[in-house]
């Protein structure tokens, strides 16, 4: 029986780079002949190779790398935007690729008119445009809009309504790739719960995205992407985590001064100095976390200031750590940091550190990604995933005399 919604055999892409030579003067053409075009150095670039994997029906599966590392080629070649080069791809079902959303929109037509003519591009018929036309023109946010020509609509107008349609396909299978950058934060809340709704609805589920906390949220299931090869294909707190411990490899020391007057400081070096078991950016919230700082002064500071502010993916303030700094004279110092706990779910965060003297000069720095290892507290109760912290407390109902 075939239980595949997604299976891939040694897939391959390679694209084809030219590299031309542009004559500047006639003569110069004349001098080298014009034959010579026709035999311009070609190079070839491999964004995917030998690419396996095997992907059951129902299943959420997450796809992470560095820019280039081929995750878009990756969702291009399955929704079968570009055909491989070379191994094969199977999908069983219906697909939804939130690729290139709006590429079915034309500008003359109206917003109701572009609604109905991609979701017909893209599958759907008749009857099912008519039935959640109100619903996906609800959802995009545009209903004052919807008869007016799309050319009047910015472009954060354009992706949320083409977003919106194809959220609605009820596909079998649903390839996203970085769908949820767009329009504001609350239209990105409201793609996110949509694509988990259809997770959990049993479909099967593609996700391309830098934001590792959605990973940690939506799936299980989580495929590494280096240079174009599967680097790591596990559950997902294991592929974040190693995913952390190279990026831990490729980080350089910070190194941030700004010299104003003659002063100047540099953050040296930064330390988790109780990390997690997988790197020194792992941070685990149920236990004390000991953060270290190592900063060169260059002058003296007679009245500053020095504070840690630490973000979510959303970039989000989650808490700051301040203190007064003064009659420090030049040299290094070592800047401890303890916090009992933090109480967090899982997912990326940044640390930004900040030096401030007086009013003459300021200095800041930004940790790469942290990520946050939680044991989950909120037992999957209604809505806690969404929340900023995880807490734990006890609640209790009681007859009201």
């Amino acid at each position: 029986m075939f239980s595949s919604a997604i299976r891939a055999e040694g897939l391959g892409k390679r694209y084809r780079l030219r590299s031309r030579n542009a004559y500047r003067t006639l003569r110069d053409a004349l001098m080298h002949g014009f034959g010579e075009r026709a035999s311009d150095a070609e190079r070839t670039l491999w964004a995917l190779r030998d690419v396996s994997f095997d992907i059951r029906a129902g299943e959420a599966v997450g796809v992470i790398g560095r820019n280039g590392a081929g995750k878009t080629s990756l969702l291009r070649v399955l929704s079968r935007i570009t055909r491989p080069t070379e191994g094969t791809v199977s999908l069983r079902g219906r697909v939804a690729s939130l690729l290139e959303v709006g590429t079915a929109f034309h500008p003359e037509l109206s917003g109701l008119e572009n609604v109905a003519f991609a979701g017909a591009v893209l599958g759907m018929s008749r009857s099912d445009i008519a039935l959640r036309m109100d619903e996906i023109v609800e959802f995009s946010g545009v209903g004052q809009f919807i008869d007016v020509p799309l050319k009047r609509y910015s472009t954060g107008m354009q992706m949320r309504l083409a977003f919106a349609v194809a959220a609605h396909l009820e596909p079998e299978v649903m390839l996203v790739d970085e769908a949820l950058a767009v329009g504001d934060l609350e239209f990105q809340r409201r793609c996110l719960q949509r694509i988990e709704d259809v997770a959990r609805s049993g479909r099967t589920v593609m996700l391309v995205t830098h934001q590792t906390q959605h990973l940690s949220r939506l799936c299980a299931r989580c495929i590494w992407l280096d240079e174009g090869r599967v680097r790591l294909d596990a559950g997902t707190a294991d592929v974040l985590a190693a995913y952390q411990a190279a990026s831990d490899e490729r980080a350089s020391a910070p190194s941030v001064s700004l010299d104003a007057g003659g002063a100047a400081v540099r953050f040296v070096s930064w330390e988790l100095v109780n990390a997690g078991p997988h790197g020194r950016h792992t941070l685990l919230s149920d236990r004390p976390v000991r953060l270290e700082m190592l900063v060169d002064i260059a002058r003296p500071i007679a009245r500053g200031e020095y504070g840690v502010t630490l973000y979510d993916g959303e970039q989000r303030s989650i808490c700051a750590l301040t203190a007064e700094l003064s009659g420090l004279t030049p040299g290094r110092y070592r800047i401890r940091h303890d916090i009992a706990s933090l109480p967090l779910h899982a997912g990326t965060y940044r640390l930004q550190a900040g030096l401030f003297d007086g009013e003459e000069w300021t200095v800041w720095w930004m940790t790469p990604d942290l990520h946050l290892e939680v044991p989950d507290r909120a037992g999957g109760r209604r809505g806690a995933e969404r929340s900023v912290l995880n807490v734990d407390g006890a609640v209790t109902v009681t007859p009201s005399t």
